[in-house]
């Protein structure tokens, strides 16, 4: 993982999407897994930004004479023992993308309190830009 992350620090990225067509063969089916840059965590289960790039990225080449839907399912986290489903989707015409969609369902299996006052507590901190 540290070699992984320096990787993607270097190139300016938060984290790595690894994907693949999914072994069933249906070409809008994909598993994926997530490495996020010093999250804390070494993988993330499910990744629904990373999802609607990934449908972005595979629609990008279809650009129909009218806008229209590319959808995709993605698994991910069976690495992990966490699996997920996700659906994703991206409406792509003639001048590019122009929306993606992310749907799926969750299960919670865990719950922590984060205290933001304690991560900052004791430094100074600038007051923030109003614009």
């Amino acid at each position: 993982m540290p070699a992984l992350w320096e990787l993607c620090r270097r190139r300016g990225a938060t984290g790595a999407y690894v994907f693949a067509p999914h072994p069933d063969g249906r070409r809008d089916h994909f598993v994926a897994r997530q490495f996020p840059v010093d999250a804390g965590y070494p993988e993330d289960p499910a990744t629904g930004v990373a999802a609607a790039a990934l449908a972005a990225y595979l629609a990008d080449g279809l650009y129909p004479g009218q806008a229209a839907w590319a959808r995709i399912t993605i698994d991910q986290g069976d690495a992990m023992g966490r699996p997920s489903r996700l659906r994703a989707a991206a409406l792509a015409g003639p001048g590019g993308i122009m929306r993606t969609s992310v749907t799926g369902q969750a299960v919670r299996t865990g719950q922590e309190e984060l205290d933001l006052d304690a991560l900052t507590r004791g430094r100074d901190r600038p007051e923030p830009e109003l614009r």
